[in-house]
């Protein structure tokens, strides 16, 4: 057996709810047979042996255990049907529960008539953080490392220096505020319900970078268009709480992620939200808030009772009004469009935020019933996304 080491993977198997499971989709040109695509995920399989692995608990610890019995034929599907009913099958898989130890599925769909192909992979998320999820699933078609979200960050020494000494303090002062509060509620978990989820319409990255420049960020336009469309559609002036995963570059942990909690008005205006988020993700790039909180990760949090870590993750994201998760996605020839979303947990909105070529593709899950007026919600998201790009070139 190998003990696992990384909490987070801890917390995430514990979680009765099966919380943040992640699905993944692909439009590809890629046309498999079945021993082709076993051979596709034997490939992925050898990258990462911890798809042939499954977690049991002993001792009050958690171990990952091979499967001796392990079947990849009973981990995939290949099913033929229509394009126009590809999408049909995203609610299904995506409340699907696991039958196998090893907790990841694959479905393949194939549309001979039109050359059509889809991949859909479903992945529990204890076993790794989305960044790995989709190598795992691009190791299959042999692409290249993903980059991170602070891509195209520039600062000079002088603001640098600033945001390793005030940064740093703000961020903590501002995360443990949160856990101290956290601290004194007691958590109550939702009723189990289905993840529904809600797909927009893609936005163009190109038009995205015309709006933007070096003061403000792709990302940062992504997360404040999440603020303004909870502006829009609560009608309500008031602080949300987002959290969202930073990776970890060179951690060697199943989930190499730190977590990362804003309390952030709703209410500013355009210029004044993209300049407050810029100096906030600044801050997280800049200061030492990342590597401290690796090393606290990784050295101090397996001292804190288990017990207190679950409460914690619990109490803190069911505090949370959204998660927010944003990843660049792979470029590679066979790969036509990729969209990523993960089961909600609790009354969060989830935005999953994925780039494709030139798409930037978001789907939002959440609990059926989270959101009253799913209509009027996508509505608030392209009227969010409107009224953010009426003011191009920000200064």
């Amino acid at each position: 057996m190998i003990e696992i080491t990384d909490n987070i993977s801890k917390i995430m198997f514990k979680d009765s709810h099966n919380g943040y499971s992640v699905l993944t989709y692909i439009d590809t040109n890629l046309e498999l047979t079945s021993d082709l695509l076993e051979y596709h995920l034997n490939m992925a399989i050898q990258k990462f042996p911890i798809m042939k692995q499954y977690m049991v608990e002993t001792d009050s610890d958690i171990f990952l255990e091979y499967d001796v019995e392990f079947n990849i034929k009973h981990h995939y599907k290949i099913i033929y049907d229509t394009y126009d009913t590809f999408d049909t099958y995203i609610d299904k898989i995506l409340n699907l529960s696991f039958e196998t130890k090893s907790r990841w599925l694959l479905h393949y769909m194939i549309d001979k008539d039109s050359k059509k192909y889809r991949i859909y992979f479903k992945i529990d998320h204890s076993y790794a953080d989305g960044y790995k999820i989709i190598e795992m699933l691009m190791s299959m078609l042999d692409t290249s490392n993903l980059p991170n979200i602070f891509k195209n960050r520039n600062t000079n020494m002088t603001e640098t220096l600033y945001y390793m000494i005030f940064g740093t303090l703000f961020l903590f002062i501002n995360f443990f505020k949160i856990i101290l509060e956290s601290l004194l509620l007691s958590y109550k978990s939702s009723e189990h319900g289905k993840t529904e989820h809600l797909r927009c319409k893609p936005l163009k990255l190109s038009e995205i970078k015309r709006i933007t420049n070096n003061k403000i960020t792709v990302n940062d336009f992504l997360y404040a268009l999440l603020i303004k469309t909870d502006s829009l559609y609560t009608n309500a002036r008031r602080n949300i709480i987002i959290s969202s995963p930073i990776n970890i570059s060179g951690s060697k942990h199943l989930n190499n992620m730190a977590p990362v909690i804003n309390n952030i008005s709703n209410t500013m205006i355009n210029k004044e939200l993209l300049h407050n988020i810029h100096t906030v993700f600044d801050s997280y790039k800049y200061s030492l808030y990342i590597p401290i909180f690796s090393f606290i990760l990784q050295y101090i949090l397996p001292f804190i009772p288990f017990a207190l870590q679950t409460h914690l993750y619990n109490s803190i994201i069911q505090r949370c009004d959204y998660i927010y998760s944003n990843i660049i996605g792979p470029s590679h020839e066979t790969i036509e469009d990729i969209h990523f979303l993960t089961l909600a947990k609790d009354k969060e909105i989830v935005f999953n935020i994925i780039s494709s070529n030139d798409n930037i593709n978001i789907i939002c899950s959440f609990k059926e019933g989270v959101i009253g007026d799913i209509v009027r919600f996508e509505k608030c998201i392209y009227e969010a996304y409107k009224s953010l790009s009426s003011e191009a070139n920000y200064e």
